[in-house]
């Protein structure tokens, strides 16, 4: 990897999002090979042509890596005792080169492109606050995703090679930029809003020829503004508890406006062809062999014990059995658990890959609840974002009413407020599950709930209901009784820029909001 390809504005992209964008951004406008305009002109800027690479390639990393990686983590699955490709990662043995390639996908490819597109949405001649606004937000939800992954990264000197020739850009602590993330975001609302005053319908959208680009909401603007809404609300989430001020004064911003996700923030094109596929599918089903993933005996276990249906739209029995292994047991032998025994996950190769969900701001809202930050009733928004994990997975919404929530239910809203709290956070962690797995990871660790155990063995008879949840250290764990919390820095980045942080940083080295 050459720095000056990942900073410089470019139209780099990886192998995996190259082709998967190019099969289906041919397929979805066939005129793109038609058109009359200078072709050097269109590879120079290609403009709205580069929104489905960049929502494409944010996708892959979310949608990947990330999704198998945070699987692992927020033990919703787990590596299978007759095979070893991801036995490292979910024995917590991080190395530097871990997280090279999603580093390498969102900088050289997402960022770069989004780069592009707000240039392009920005020149007098194809002046587009539309585009802006898409471009902006998706680049602040990407640099979230980043910091959260690795504490740095470059940030105020990144994509600047071709105005300043730095191609060794100075890294950036993610608690410094959060707030940048939102500013960027407020000024390309204030641009749309100039562009559209009064709200006009005709205004709202893409034009024709574009919307067909936009795969997350078909070039529907007012759901990017509550997109936009709702990534500032997360980014105030996460920071609540390291910068209670600043993250307060961005809540009571958006809880004035009042215009959150109404549906979710999600790519749902994916199909059951080669180079189609969902990325998690794609990537453990095609590209490795397919007996890698187990399911995990905590999250199962969990939901089994509560009589939950998300169970059996979780995991299905192999064809051998329903054996289920304990957390990072990869090394039982075949005497106790033979080839082809232990319970497998559910992975759909046309499984939507989910950016933020109606339920994760319903959870973050029912939390401010609890604490006393809005006024809305907590109990009302928990219940709703439960229903509606239910929904997104399969189940029924009503039995989720019934049957979980009502009076005397497995997952009933306690009194007490710190009950509260967790009740929020386990469902959360079931929430994500098969949805967004590595916010799920992320959430564990920000709100302490589902508890982390500091062993491996599991308690017998757990209680039902959210008491029951809790996390086990891998059997075979190489960090004694602490968890991972972050990747390592890349690799490939401390050989290509001089500004690599003089001292790496350490899988349990906590993320700057993980406060407690």
């Amino acid at each position: 990897m050459k720095t000056k390809n990942i900073y410089k504005k470019g139209i780099a992209k990886t192998a995996t999002a190259l082709m998967v964008a190019m099969a289906m951004m041919f397929s979805a406008c066939d005129d793109y090979l038609d058109v009359n305009d200078d072709p050097d002109a269109i590879l120079d800027n290609p403009g709205v042509f580069l929104l489905p690479s960049i929502e494409i390639s944010l996708a892959s990393a979310i949608g990947g890596t990330f999704a198998l990686h945070g699987s692992l983590w927020a033990q919703y699955y787990n590596q299978n005792n007759t095979a070893n490709q991801y036995r490292t990662i979910i024995d917590m043995d991080m190395r530097a080169d871990d997280g090279d390639n999603l580093w390498v996908e969102l900088y050289s490819s997402a960022l770069s492109d989004i780069q592009k597109l707000k240039e392009y949405s920005l020149a007098t001649e194809t002046y587009n606050p539309r585009l802006y606004l898409i471009a902006t937000v998706l680049e602040s939800y990407t640099f979230q995703i980043i910091f959260d992954a690795f504490g740095q990264a470059p940030y105020t000197e990144a994509f600047k090679g071709e105005t300043t020739s730095n191609f060794n850009p100075a890294f950036d602590n993610g608690e410094d930029v959060y707030p940048h993330l939102v500013d960027a975001i407020d000024e390309a609302l204030d641009l749309y809003n100039e562009f559209n005053p009064n709200g006009s319908s005709a205004l709202a959208v893409l034009v024709a020829t574009e919307r067909d680009k936009d795969y997350i909401f078909n070039g529907d603007i007012d759901s990017w503004v509550a997109f936009a809404n709702s990534v500032k609300l997360k980014l105030a989430m996460r920071n609540l508890d390291f910068d209670a001020t600043w993250a307060t004064e961005v809540i009571n911003d958006v809880e004035a406006e009042g215009n959150y996700l109404a549906s979710d923030a999600m790519l749902d094109i994916f199909e059951s062809q080669v180079n189609k596929e969902n990325p998690l599918f794609a990537q453990d089903q095609n590209l490795n062999t397919t007996i890698n993933l187990v399911a995990n005996r905590t999250l199962s276990e969990f939901l089994t014990n509560n009589g939950d249906p998300r169970e059996a739209l979780t995991y299905k029995a192999n064809t051998s059995g329903n054996l289920l292994l304990d957390h990072g047991d990869h090394k039982a032998t075949t005497a106790t658990n033979p080839p082809n025994s232990n319970r497998v996950p559910i992975l759909d190769a046309k499984r939507p890959v989910y950016l933020l969900t109606t339920s994760e701001v319903d959870f973050f809202r029912a939390e401010l609840a609890v604490r006393g930050l809005i006024t809305d009733d907590a109990q009302t928004l928990y219940n709703n974002a439960v229903r509606s994990a239910f929904s997104r997975v399969g189940a029924s919404a009503a039995t989720a009413d019934a049957s979980f929530l009502a009076a005397g239910m497995p997952y009933e809203f306690s009194a007490p407020a710190a009950d509260q709290l967790r009740d929020i956070g386990v469902q959360k962690w079931v929430a994500l599950a098969n949805v967004n797995p590595f916010e799920g990871f992320l959430e564990v660790h920000r709100m302490d709930y589902p508890e982390m155990m500091n062993t491996t063995t599991y308690e017998e008879n757990p209680p039902t209901g959210n008491a029951g949840a809790a996390l086990y250290l891998p059997k075979n764990t190489v960090l004694g009784t602490d968890y991972i919390k972050r990747y390592l820095l890349p690799e490939s980045e401390s050989v290509a820029n001089a500004n690599f942080p003089s001292a790496q940083t350490r899988a349990t080295d906590k993320l700057w909001w993980d406060v407690n």
